[in-house]
């Protein structure tokens, strides 16, 4: 019996393959494991795969709103006062430092002219 194991990419998340493989009868076994460690045997990103990706999507959506407000010529201390926000929580979601609830999300959209999806979508083209 021969058993291997490697690392390998599947849909750009790290997976550990646990193979056995024997000559006589040709049986395969397959374990999975997610870069947290854990089994996953269909193929479901970890915890860690998913934490990554909202911190790309907050960045996202802080320089989609950043954007948007620079382009306006609006400052951050008048665009929070008409989003009806705090300009230090415009500040700390601009910089990713904080996951906005979808209260805010409404607000800062309609502010800048956008439905919440609308806002959202164009945040995720940079992600991918």
């Amino acid at each position: 019996m021969v058993q291997l194991e490697y690392g390998r990419s599947f849909r750009n998340f790290p997976l550990v393959g646990s193979y056995d493989i024997t000559t006589s009868d040709i049986s395969l076994s397959v374990a999975l494991r997610d870069s947290g460690g854990h089994l996953d045997d269909v193929g479901i990103p970890g915890d860690e795969y998913w934490e990554a990706r909202a911190l790309e999507l907050r960045r996202a959506l802080g320089e989609r709103i950043r954007y948007l407000r620079e382009r306006s010529g609006e400052s951050q201390e008048t665009f929070a006062e008409r989003a009806g926000i705090h300009r230090t929580h415009v500040g700390m979601i601009e910089n990713a430092r904080i996951e906005p609830r979808l209260s805010t999300l409404l607000k800062l959209a309609h502010t800048l002219g956008l439905e919440v999806h609308e806002l959202l979508r164009q945040a995720g083209r940079s992600v991918g």
